[in-house]
């Protein structure tokens, strides 16, 4: 499973039969995530952020306590604008009344694990 630049997840399916004109229910598992290091496995982390479109603050909620990680922001020209060190904890509050109003990207890699995900600036 991978994530894309607008939040969506992708699952890859493999030995996948299509019968012509058939449709048939598929029960999809997905194990834990394996991280960099070999012994852990861990649920996979899900991140919310609100509100977006933001203003002045946006929070960013894990529904796990991250050990140790960092949350970047980065423009459309892929420059970094902010940077949040993350340390034992599930939640993160940034102040983004600096930046212009815009698109920008939220990078939070997380123990060993990164995701991107969209933040509109209003």
């Amino acid at each position: 499973m991978t994530s894309s630049l607008d939040g969506y997840q992708t699952v890859t399916l493999q030995n996948v039969t299509v019968v012509a004109n058939e449709i048939t229910p598929v029960t999809i598992t997905l194990d834990p995530v394996h991280n960099e290091d070999a012994n852990a496995v861990s649920l996979p982390l899900l991140l919310s952020i609100y509100p977006n479109p933001a203003k002045n603050f946006f929070t960013l909620d894990m529904n796990k306590s991250v050990r140790k990680g960092e949350l970047r922001v980065y423009n459309l020209k892929g420059e970094l604008v902010l940077k949040l060190e993350l340390s034992n904890q599930k939640s993160a509050q940034l102040d983004i009344s600096s930046l212009p109003a815009g698109i920008f990207l939220l990078k939070v890699k997380a123990d060993s694990l990164s995701y991107i995900r969209k933040l509109i600036k209003s």
